[in-house]
């Protein structure tokens, strides 16, 4: 189920990336909403996403939903497990706030 901008709690400072391979497009762990992590499919591959490459993107979709799209596409591990907890850490701070 896509996540609307409105939606999201808040976004991370960087963005990480967490899609492996030679596709054409990345997948980048982008913030938080409810203390899940949300993603966004650049469709170039790059190395560094910029809030400005994000700008107009209106939705976004959770991890599990897009494992459930593109159960194929290689994801690195380490790197959704560090995108997890920042988005867990940093939402259980902004409620203890």
């Amino acid at each position: 189920m896509p996540v609307r901008r409105e939606n999201v709690d808040f976004f991370f400072d960087d963005f990480i990336k967490v899609s492996t391979g030679s596709k054409e497009s990345s997948i980048w762990a982008v913030g938080s909403y409810n203390g899940d992590l949300i993603m966004t499919v650049v469709r170039k591959k790059i190395d560094n996403l910029i809030m400005d490459d994000i700008a107009k993107e209106r939705t976004f979709v959770t991890l599990s939903d897009l494992m459930k799209f593109d159960p194929y596409r290689q994801y690195d591990s380490e790197a959704i497990k560090e995108a997890e907890i920042m988005a867990k850490v940093r939402r259980s701070a902004s409620v203890t706030t």
